[in-house]
């Protein structure tokens, strides 16, 4: 249940992030022609499994609205169409909360995500409430350019540092470094095309490549270098870097395979999205046109 609901959230996350002051930013789409995200609705698995009342297989529907970039309804429906999950989201400050009420045999199950962001809107601090237990993830940017992550949970205490980020020239994280692993990105101008997992004291390498669309995403829907970095953060998947780049991910090698549609303008339309994990699903997007 937790992997699903943060599997949710990274998905708002990566929907949700844009580029620019979003006052800003409407003023000038509405001068450029560029269209502005209303709504977007996921199915899992699929649409057709969705609306099938013959299909016996669990689907759900995930239906956000958008304002100024920034999701302010969030509901997933059950295949019956009855409440399954909502998430709402509050900021004050540097700080936005994000409270997930999931629907677990007709009992509510809450679980609260609060983000700290210091003034130059990378994240500081991660944390996940669940009611009985609590865990806390903190960043610390050092002047060197790595990241040391802090875990923490409400049982036992400080946990530690896990391990370091470390950004490229550019300024995007590139790799990650433990006491068992050392994970590593190449990029080609904004996208990872390579994405490599050594672990100590082995000589065997991991190696993931990714491809993508020859479409480049509109520039008011292009991540900057600091919210994919917090996507990173957040998540502790350094590959992420490869769904939140200025092309569209075309495939994860192994992973996930995206079958993607675009108008003419180079939005994305429909994503349907088969990964190795089977957790299959299917992305739908209005604009204002």
């Amino acid at each position: 249940m937790k992997n699903k609901i943060l599997l949710l959230l990274l998905t708002a996350l990566a929907i949700a992030s844009c580029s620019g002051d979003p006052d800003t930013l409407n003023s000038e789409i509405s001068n450029s022609g560029l269209l502005i995200l209303k709504k977007v609705e996921t199915f899992y698995p699929s649409a057709e499994a969705y609306s099938n009342p013959d299909d016996v297989d669990p689907a759900r529907k995930k239906v956000q609205y958008f304002e100024n970039g920034e999701i302010v309804a969030d509901t997933v429906y059950d295949k019956t169409g009855a409440l399954y999950q909502t998430t709402v989201r509050t900021a004050s400050g540097t700080t936005k909360t994000e409270t997930v009420t999931t629907m677990v045999g007709g009992t509510p199950s809450v679980v609260a995500y609060t983000y700290t962001y210091d003034a130059a809107g990378r994240i500081t601090e991660y944390q996940t409430d669940l009611g009985a237990q609590s865990y806390k993830k903190v960043m610390a940017y050092n002047t060197d350019g790595t990241i040391v992550i802090t875990s923490y949970d409400s049982n036992s205490g400080n946990l530690g540092s896990y391990g370091a980020y470390s950004v490229n020239p550019a300024g995007r994280i590139a790799n990650f470094d433990s006491d068992t692993e050392h994970l590593a990105l190449i990029y080609q101008d904004s996208k990872p095309i390579q994405y490599t997992k050594d672990y100590t004291g082995e000589e065997t390498t991991d190696t993931l490549n990714f491809t993508y669309y020859s479409t480049a995403v509109p520039v008011n829907r292009v991540k900057t270098i600091t919210q994919v970095n917090n996507i990173i953060l957040i998540s502790g998947y350094l590959y992420y870097a490869a769904y939140n780049a200025h092309e569209y991910l075309e495939s994860h090698q192994g992973a996930a395979y995206y079958a993607d549609t675009f108008n003419n303008n180079g939005y994305l339309t429909v994503s349907r999205v088969e990964q190795s994990n089977g957790d299959n699903h299917e992305m739908y997007y209005y604009y204002n046109e």
